[in-house]
């Protein structure tokens, strides 16, 4: 029987916390002081936006100083948590749940409630969500399409700034109204044209819609596809679909809101199959 592979939050990362803590703790402290400093900061504003600073401040100490509840050993046969010492065979887990705004993907239990999770901020996270699918071996319907889903503000919002832009400029003639719709309605339109927008594995290959463009990469250009993070910029990552081709030219492809999961089983199943009728 093989040791279990133990995966602990990066260094870097609990530094990161314990910085980022006590910064927080001491603007917790600067806001919920505010009024006694100068009366004219309301309490109302105060204590709400201190307690919020508190709120970040406790979490990210709790991550700097216990990154071991945030620890979780992989084995051949289940999930262990050594923080607690919850155990699980992976026949009594049911699935993965990806939790981008926590950073994080959960595994659930057959009830789909959540055993345990992999934060973005593991070392070897890929390596320990590879292991994790390998233990749980999901089954995915036979899907060739997936297209982006739109979030619930995706559209209304920037329509409801260009509306109230134009409003701006139409009643005071105010031109900042004008450029405020401008830029909203750029913006739009450069997402349209350069976003992924779909996703369809054909016979040939795999069709990436990017805009009103349509490319078709053939199964034998593909060399692997897997699941990784994306780094977004100031500390922010995202799951990711990578398609790796023959030249060593790698890139995501995976359209927004789609199940990451489904995606890259779906394209490894089909990549299998052409391989093996080459």
């Amino acid at each position: 029987m093989a040791e279990p592979l133990e995966f602990h939050l990066e260094r870097s990362w609990t530094r990161l916390s314990k910085w980022t803590g006590y910064a927080t703790l001491l603007l917790a402290a600067f806001l919920s002081a505010g009024p006694l400093v100068g009366p004219d900061i309301p309490w109302w504003f105060a204590l709400p936006t201190g307690g919020l600073a508190l709120a970040v401040a406790i979490l990210c100490l709790r991550l700097a100083y216990q990154p071991g509840v945030y620890s979780i050993q992989l084995a051949d046969e289940g999930v262990r948590i050594p923080s607690d010492g919850r155990w699980a065979p992976w026949s009594q887990l049911g699935g993965l749940s990806e939790r981008p705004l926590l950073h994080r993907v959960d595994i659930l239990d057959r009830n789909g409630a959540r055993f345990a999770s992999l934060e973005y901020q593991l070392a070897d996270f890929s390596i320990a969500l590879e292991r994790t699918i390998a233990g749980l071996q999901l089954q995915f319907p036979s899907q060739v399409l997936f297209r982006r889903r739109f979030a619930a503000i995706g559209i209304p919002l920037p329509a409801a700034i260009v509306v109230f832009g134009c409003w701006v400029w139409a009643s005071s003639g105010n031109v900042s109204g004008l450029l405020l719709a401008t830029l909203m309605i750029g913006v739009f339109c450069y997402g349209a044209l350069t976003e992924i927008w779909s996703v369809e594995l054909v016979r040939e290959g795999v069709r990436i819609r990017r805009g009103p463009r349509n490319e078709v990469v053939s199964w034998l250009e593909i060399a692997d596809i897997d699941l990784s993070l994306r780094d977004l910029g100031r500390g922010s990552q995202q799951l990711e679909v990578f398609l790796t081709r023959n030249s060593g030219r790698r890139e995501g492809i995976r359209p927004f809101g789609c199940d990451p999961f489904h995606l890259a089983s779906r394209i490894a199943q089909e990549l299998a199959l052409a391989r093996a009728a080459v």
